[in-house]
């Protein structure tokens, strides 16, 4: 879709501008962009494009360039209302207040990550 081609064009554009290595660390940007632009006339919904986005981007070989999703109405996973997507991270302990010490006394840790 012509929406599609544009968002293509404008992440590309926006890595080229504001990439740390003028030098998009030394491969041919332009070409990259003709590499990946015929797969976007083949995506059919959103989730898609942000593949090709994700494999555009991978070429830079960047550990800190990232693929974030649109307009969605639910994270891709399906868990739940994307409300979900953008909360916040809890430190991984429980605690109460402890006035004796005008702070709070850890409870618990948790020793590893419930949803892996």
């Amino acid at each position: 879709s012509l929406e599609y081609r544009h968002l293509y064009d404008d992440a590309w554009r926006m890595l080229r501008d504001y990439f740390y290595d003028p030098d998009m660390t030394g491969i041919d940007w332009p070409a990259i962009h003709q590499r990946y632009l015929p797969l976007v006339s083949r995506c059919s919904k959103r989730e898609e494009l942000d593949d090709v986005l994700m494999q555009m981007a991978s070429e830079l070989s960047a550990l800190h360039v990232f693929v974030y999703g649109g307009e969605y109405d639910s994270p891709l996973d399906g868990m739940g209302p994307i409300a979900m997507a953008h909360d916040l991270a809890s430190l991984g302990a429980s605690f109460r207040r402890a006035p004796e010490w005008k702070g709070y006394v850890i409870t618990s840790i948790a020793q590893s990550d419930p949803d892996f």
